[in-house]
């Protein structure tokens, strides 16, 4: 009897993939879960680039421009960029060393040169469950930044 048993191997495939399906799931859900934030990440940082060139050339209303801009670029992405999901903010610096020490200003009426744009995108992923495992944290955030100089006629 020891011997028929131990040659049988009814059902050995239905058991391998039992115990396979679950990790080869997970590891599938990852590697969709990675590429979904590659993707974003990309699409972020060149919607943000594109749209602060693009502000770089305008004489007023830089701030309520980017905005606007911003989501109707997200849009062609698919990426949904308002205020429950990301965080909008951009300096103004009348020269390199008030870059260099992150102390622009929020007024655009300043006479600026530099204006440093920042958008912070919350992930948000599609599988709760990597949340839940912990590959995922519930604070991330895909941080954008974008320096452009404007052109200042002088007067001289």
């Amino acid at each position: 009897m020891k011997t028929k048993f131990k040659n049988n191997q009814k059902g050995v495939v239905a058991l391998e993939v039992a115990m396979l399906f679950l990790p080869f799931f997970l590891l599938i859900a990852v590697i969709i879960e990675g590429l979904i934030l590659l993707y974003k990440i990309s699409a972020i940082d060149y919607i943000v680039d594109n749209v602060a060139k693009e502000n770089a050339t305008i004489t007023s209303g830089f701030t309520s421009n980017f905005k606007e801009n911003l989501e109707k670029r997200a849009d062609d992405f698919n990426i949904k960029i308002n205020d429950e999901t990301s965080e909008i903010s951009i300096g103004f610096c009348k020269s390199v060393k008030e870059l260099a020490d992150d102390v622009c200003g929020a007024d655009e009426t300043n006479g600026f040169v530099i204006a440093k744009y920042t958008v912070k995108y919350k992930i948000e992923p599609i599988f709760i469950s990597l949340r839940t495992i912990g590959l995922v944290s519930k604070d991330e955030l895909i941080i954008s930044n974008a320096v452009y100089a404007r052109e200042v006629k002088s007067n001289q």
